[in-house]
């Protein structure tokens, strides 16, 4: 991601990558004149067309009216790092002062470079190999929507085009895909916010959506580039690479690991990301700078810091030692599932060690199997799908013939947003149906000194817990008589152990 600031005396006198950029750059500053702060007389003339000579220097006009829709509003990632510094976390990839300076056209930030490709390809593949794995419709019309600035909506500003939105079976199921050289068996504690911003931006168009899924994806960046190379050569290699993405995430191994994570929704999420979304655009609207001021915190005495500082140890060292032994319990399993991998086995096997046991996935492609019958054999889809009323399209003609949905309506779960402002309306004060609880949990930082410190705790524990898994194993408690075969040997009718 190339990113720095506007006007850029380095920039002005480099040679540009683009070499059309001059003409580029008029194209890109008529789009960004459209922009809400430049249409309100925020940001000058001069500004503009430095920015857009910056963008079109470094990246394609493609890519610079993409971050251009960026600008509209608050992104995803604009919404992780306000938040972050919301609550004084430490997230050195961002900053509010860098957020402020990109909607103020001070800042240029194109994704360009091999860490953009990586991700870019990465995430095309991902989305394409859960569609067609769980036979999902992706829903590109609710995407661009949601991409697309409307100053009709509520909240405006919120702005996002998730990885993917998708339906199956009448419910809708929206998809953030994260990707990096990390484990991604692992949800971390913030990851869940892009999710919860995208849900928000549905909802300000009236879209609702059933279910939330961050993707992570584990890659090794060299193997990746070469992917990167491969499809870079045409339009036509990028779609047949797409189309072996199947293929590619279960034969890659450890270069290309894929998990999916089902993210519970939050209340108390949306609420946070509401209140520093319209705070933040407000200002950014006004033309002011991210205040980064805040009140002293408030501090326990001397005797209750020092208790809460033993609880917090044993809570953070229990909490480590628990990761630790999580990793090795992955590794342990993978290494068994590698192991009877290539074993062909039957569903008849007994293991002879029954403390832990195994399930042979045969996935049955069955979105492949129904195009593959549709279109090289020319079988009608009504014999191979199930069908499904296209309630839109219903409701839409059946208003159009002027008939009235009220007779079936039907109320469902209450909607928080609604109560509010029905009890504003009336006056009425909610304070008695709120149940306060205390919840701890773990710094979540992703970097810096803090993360680095809980690090070396887990790199602590590790050896200790590797110790006291290989004496557990090693121990006769290991062997009881419940966890070995020791029944009667008998013949098998089955003569080798087969699919």
């Amino acid at each position: 991601m190339e990113s720095f600031k506007v006007p850029n005396r380095e920039l002005s006198s480099a040679k540009p990558t683009n070499p059309n950029w001059r003409e580029d750059s008029r194209t890109i500053a008529s789009f960004a004149r459209n922009l809400p702060q430049v249409a309100a007389g925020l940001i000058a003339e001069e500004q503009v067309d430095a920015w857009a000579d910056g963008a079109a220097k470094i990246g394609t006009e493609k890519m610079a009216v993409a971050a251009l829709a960026q600008m509209s509003g608050l992104g995803a990632k604009d919404t992780r790092t306000l938040i972050a510094t919301s609550r004084g976390e430490y997230f050195p990839r961002d900053s509010a002062q860098e957020v402020y300076e990109r909607k103020h056209l001070e800042r240029v930030q194109i994704p360009v470079g091999p860490e953009a490709a990586r991700e870019r390809l990465v995430s095309r593949m991902a989305a394409y190999h859960l569609a067609k794995s769980y036979g999902l419709e992706p829903r590109a019309d609710i995407m661009r929507q949601m991409a697309r600035p409307d100053p009709s909506r509520n909240d405006s500003w919120l702005i996002g085009r998730p990885a993917l939105v998708a339906e199956k079976d009448g419910e809708v199921h929206l998809f953030d895909i994260h990707v990096s050289d990390k484990s991604s068996s692992v949800l971390e504690p913030n990851d869940n916010i892009a999710l919860h911003h995208y849900d928000l931006v549905a909802a300000s168009m009236s879209q609702n959506i059933d279910h939330l899924h961050l993707i992570k994806v584990k890659i090794d960046p060299i193997y990746v580039d070469g992917l990167v190379t491969a499809a870079s050569a045409s339009a036509e290699s990028e779609k047949a690479l797409l189309k072996t993405a199947a293929h590619l995430f279960e034969s890659s191994g450890d270069r290309l690991q894929i998990h999916t994570h089902s993210v519970e929704k939050d209340p108390a999420l949306y609420e946070e990301i509401v209140n520093v979304g319209r705070a933040n655009w407000a200002a950014i609207m006004r033309g002011e700078k991210p205040n980064l001021d805040s009140d002293p915190p408030l501090r326990l005495d001397e005797s209750d810091e020092a208790r809460y500082t033993t609880l917090a140890k044993n809570f953070v060292a229990a909490a480590q030692v628990q990761r630790v032994a999580e990793a090795q319990a992955h590794e342990a399993g993978d290494d068994l599932a590698k192991f009877m991998h290539d074993k062909n086995i039957h569903e008849n096997f007994l293991a002879p060690y029954l403390g832990a046991s195994f399930k042979k996935r045969d996935n049955f492609a069955a979105e492949q199997a129904a195009t593959f019958l549709e279109q090289q054999m020319g079988v009608d889809p009504a014999h191979l799908r199930t069908p499904r009323v296209n309630v839109a399209r219903l409701q839409h003609a059946y208003m159009e013939k002027g008939g009235d949905l009220g007779a079936f309506l039907e109320y469902d779960k209450a909607d928080r947003k609604r109560i509010d402002t029905v009890a504003h309306d009336l006056g009425v004060s909610l304070e008695g149906f709120y149940v306060r609880t205390m919840a701890t949990y773990v710094n979540p930082k992703t970097r810096g000194p803090i993360y680095e410190a809980l690090e070396d705790i887990r790199d602590t524990a590790s050896p200790g817990v590797e110790k006291m898994v290989s004496e557990l194993a090693a121990s006769p408690v290991m062997n009881g008589q419940a966890l070995l075969d020791t029944g009667p040997a008998k013949t098998p009718s089955q003569s080798s152990m087969k699919v």
